[in-house]
């Protein structure tokens, strides 16, 4: 879509090359085009956060925002998430793990940013329970 919208603003810019609605027009997709980079993300999330379907309900978060990864449980009673997608969707991936399902009770989000050879060991095109 984004590749339509700049195609209809590039005709129009030839077309009325003074045009300022049209420049900032451009510059706002350029702007959302910045923010929309992919990114990775690993989440340690802690509290009462297993048993409660927080790993499935995750993952179920995580394909409706196009998000792909894994949602874990740890030996010590936390769950880990790992994120990858674009930064916009991530974002909100991250804001949902702050509460997660009904019946968990987060106390604690720990995430930091991964680079792209932590993700090889993980499917690029799906979003799996561990």
């Amino acid at each position: 879509m984004r590749l339509y919208l700049l195609s209809i603003i590039f005709n129009y810019i030839d077309n009325d090359k003074n045009s300022l609605p049209v420049y900032y027009a451009y510059r706002h997709i350029q702007v959302m085009s910045m923010n929309n980079d992919n990114i990775s993300i690993r989440c340690i999330i802690s509290g009462k956060v297993q048993g409660v379907f927080f790993r499935a309900s995750t993952r179920e978060q995580a394909l409706q925002l196009n998000i792909t990864g894994y949602a874990k449980n740890l030996s010590n009673g936390n769950v880990e998430v790992l994120a990858n997608g674009m930064s916009n969707q991530v974002e909100q991936l991250k804001e949902w793990l702050q509460h997660g399902p009904q019946h968990a009770v987060v106390d604690k989000v720990e995430c930091e940013m991964i680079n792209d050879q932590t993700l090889e060991s993980v499917v690029r095109d799906n979003f799996r329970i561990l």
